[in-house]
Parts: C-alpha cells; sequence; structure tokens
C-alpha cells in the first residue's frame, strides 16, 4: 500500500543535504546528460529541487517523480564539481530506494534482480545457457563486437558475446588452486571479479591473477561471490542490494585476506563507497564488518603502485601504436583514482601514450542507463569517442570493463578499427616483453 506520508518523511531526512545545494550551476556545466537534453529536469540541482518539493508535498505525480530522479547516469561528475559538496549521488540512490519502496518494483526487476542476480548459481547458469545458444541470435563484426543478427530492439548495439567459459570455471579447468603458493611479499590477496570479467572478458581477469603472482602475491580467486549489487541499488531495489552485499561480506570475511583486489571500477566503487553508505543505515553490525573489507579492497592499478613493487621494463622496440586512456567515472571522480593507471600503462615501452582532451567525461554507459535510455547514452558516448581519437591513436585503454563495452559499441558504429583493451592488459604486457 502506498505511504505519501511515509516517502515525504524520508526525504524530508534528506533535507539537511538537500537544502546544502545553493543552485550555483555548476553540476549543469559538467553533466553530461544535461548536455544533451538541456533539460533542467536532467540535472542535479533540478533534481534536487523536485526532492525537495516532494518532501514539502509538493509533488502528487510520484510516478513522474521516479522517472526524472531514475532518468541520470550516477556517474559523478555533479558531486565532484560541487562547490558546496553536495552527496549528489549519494541523495540519488537513497531517493530511489525511498521511491520504489512507495511504487513498488517492477515484475521484470522483481524477476531479474530477486531471483536471478541474488542467486548466484542460479545466474551463474542461466548465462552458462545463454552462450551455448547466443550463435543463434547474436553474429560476430569484424569490429572486435557482435550484433543482432535480426532487426530487433537495439539491432544496431555492438556487444561483447559471453565468454564460453567463465573466469572462475576457466581456473578451475586449469587446476589453478584457490589459494597460490606465491609468498614473495607476505600478502595475501582475495581477487573479486565481478560479473563483466568473470563472463564477458575472462582474458583480462586471468591476466590480474598473473600480475598479483608476478609481482610476490599469494591470490587467494573469490570464486563463491555473487554481483556486487549496483545494478540493484541503482534501481531502487534495496532488498536485493542487501541481500548481495551481506553474502559477499560474509565470503569476503571468511576468505580472511590482507587485501581485496578488483579490476572493475564500478565493483570497487561499490565496495568502498555504497555497500557502506546503504548498510549504515540499514544493519549496524553488518556495517562495521563492510567498512572494514571497503578499507582493504583496492583497485587494481593503485594497488599494484602502492602496495607491489613496480618495476620499470628495460626493454624496448618498435612502437606498436598510440595509446590513450579514459578515466572511468568510478574510478576519477568517486575514488581519485587517475594517475595509476597512466603509470602502469607507461611501463609499456612499445606504446606512446598521449592524453585525449577531456579524458575525464562520462563515456554514457551508466549500467541500466545505457539499457533505458540508449539513443542517449549513445550521443555522449559519441562526443567521448571524437575526443578520444582526436589523439590518433590505434589503442584505446580504461580502468572498467563497462566503459570498454560502451566504447566498443560506439567504435563499431563508426566502423573504427582501433582496439578497446584494458590498461592491465598493456602493462601485463610490459612484463611479458
Amino acid at each position: 500500500m502506498k505511504d505519501i506520508k511515509k516517502l515525504t518523511e524520508t526525504f524530508k531526512e534528506l533535507e539537511e543535504q538537500l537544502i546544502t545545494c545553493m543552485r550555483c550551476g555548476m553540476c549543469q556545466s559538467v553533466c553530461p546528460l544535461y548536455n544533451e537534453t538541456l533539460s533542467e529536469t536532467d540535472v542535479a540541482r533540478g533534481k534536487l529541487a523536485i526532492l525537495k518539493g516532494v518532501s514539502e508535498q509538493f509533488f502528487e505525480n510520484i510516478e513522474d517523480v521516479n522517472k526524472v530522479i531514475n532518468k541520470c547516469l550516477l556517474c559523478g561528475s555533479c558531486a565532484a564539481n560541487c562547490p558546496s559538496g553536495v552527496k549528489v549521488t549519494d541523495i540519488f540512490i537513497k531517493a530511489r530506494v525511498a521511491l520504489i519502496n512507495y511504487e513498488g518494483l517492477s515484475t521484470a526487476k522483481k524477476i531479474i534482480f530477486r531471483k536471478v542476480l541474488s542467486n548466484p548459481s542460479f545466474f551463474n547458469k542461466l548465462l552458462l545457457f545463454f552462450s551455448k545458444f547466443q550463435g543463434v541470435a547474436i553474429k560476430k563484426t569484424k569490429f572486435d563486437s557482435s550484433c543482432f543478427r535480426i532487426n530487433i530492439g537495439d539491432r544496431k548495439r555492438h556487444f561483447p558475446k559471453i565468454a564460453p567459459t567463465s573466469f572462475y570455471d576457466r581456473m578451475k579447468k586449469k587446476n589453478r588452486k584457490q589459494i597460490s603458493n606465491n609468498k614473495k611479499t607476505g600478502l595475501k590477496v582475495g581477487f573479486y571479479a565481478g560479473c563483466i570479467l568473470d563472463k564477458f572478458f575472462p582474458d583480462i581477469a586471468e591476466k590480474v591473477v598473473d600480475i598479483l603472482e608476478y609481482h610476490g602475491a599469494a591470490v587467494t580467486l573469490l570464486d563463491k561471490t555473487g554481483c556486487c549489487g549496483i545494478p540493484a541499488i541503482a534501481s531502487g531495489d534495496l532488498e536485493t542490494f542487501i541481500k548481495l552485499t551481506t553474502l559477499n561480506a560474509d565470503l569476503f570475511e571468511e576468505y580472511g585476506c590482507d587485501y581485496y583486489v578488483t579490476a572493475c571500477a564500478t565493483c570497487t566503487s561499490t565496495i568502498k563507497k555504497t555497500w557502506p553508505l546503504v548498510l549504515d543505515d540499514q544493519n549496524k553490525e553488518m556495517s562495521e564488518k563492510v567498512k572494514i573489507i571497503s578499507e582493504k579492497t583496492f583497485d587494481i592499478h593503485r594497488f599494484i603502485t602502492e602496495k607491489l613493487s613496480v618495476e620499470l621494463p628495460s626493454n624496448s622496440g618498435d612502437k606498436r601504436g598510440i595509446v590513450t586512456y579514459h578515466d572511468p567515472c568510478h574510478l576519477k571522480k568517486s575514488l581519485g583514482i587517475y594517475k595509476e593507471p597512466r603509470d602502469l600503462i607507461k611501463q609499456n615501452p612499445l606504446y606512446e601514450f598521449v592524453e585525449s582532451d577531456k579524458s575525464d567525461s562520462c563515456c554514457g554507459m551508466g549500467g541500466s542507463f545505457n539499457l533505458n535510455h540508449y539513443d542517449i547514452s549513445k550521443k555522449i558516448g559519441e562526443k567521448k569517442f571524437k575526443n578520444l581519437i582526436k589523439t590518433e591513436c590505434q589503442f584505446i585503454a580504461t580502468g572498467c570493463p563497462a566503459c570498454m563495452m560502451q566504447i566498443r559499441d560506439v567504435a563499431a558504429a563508426n566502423k573504427s578499427n582501433v582496439k578497446i583493451k584494458h590498461s592491465i592488459e598493456i602493462y601485463w604486457e610490459s612484463l611479458n616483453l
């Protein structure tokens, strides 16, 4: 039953944060969505004004409010550039949860999140099933991507195929021990692959393990874990998010590693920022556990440069080409990580690194935003891609597998042969010259 009073009371709890916004318009100048639509409801200050209006019962059509608040990339550009320090992304996440508690989750999302995503074993089996028959509907293109065979839905969308064998299953087939015997550094490092690396880019995940072991870490594969939960909480599904966070946090603690490492910008940001944010309001006991885990979790680039010894390769040779770098929003804007990936890329003498204009502008992916607003997402991606290729690069590197998917889509649409790589792949190559 819808309880408007409870909804307004929830938003009143956010009012102290809402009134901090000075309506200065700084968010307007950096919002990738507003730059496409020029609509005030698409920019942070417009959304914050609407939320304040709900708390004061100025709006009765909550369904429309829900649509406005969910039409956002959650890229954090506004929060990173706010002179008043308004934690816009945190506010929007809490608002989405409150709105879904009022409106209710759609049947489709209930099935996807609460029946599939929250059950890692079933989720893995389902994707394995799809991987075996995806060739029926999907064909490979010459632009390092795939697309639908027939004209249905987003038929012009390009995407990677589901890997026939996931990263964790591949490691089991290779008889890789769950815990490696390498103890040169004395560090026990748990590697959390996340969904996209595990299911779509297992080669990259395997290279992460190689790098960690090369530098002397004893690696534990966190193979029983599930999704980090960001798709659920971004859609306002608190129930699924808490279930996944609790499952993962308990397993992380059970593995008992010195550090936990990911190579996915979104997973890292979710574990370090979103897990503590949400759990602090829901479960104090679990919140303390999550805070400890978040402090021990590192993005792979920062972990290598801060916790492991990095040696400059003495090898040199003919340049393979120019490489540029796209800053994932969840690395630079959320976690302040931008120098580390560049340092690792520059370790490879076979590439010439060239910085692009607006390297930290959003690529337009935004997870479910790409599914719900594909046309806008692609326009944002087109702007990003144009800035990247102005460097005359042959390679584009980034530290986020979701960003890789978005840039590959735009590159294929532009019939470009530029190669999209995870920055860690380029560093891995430098260790194998």
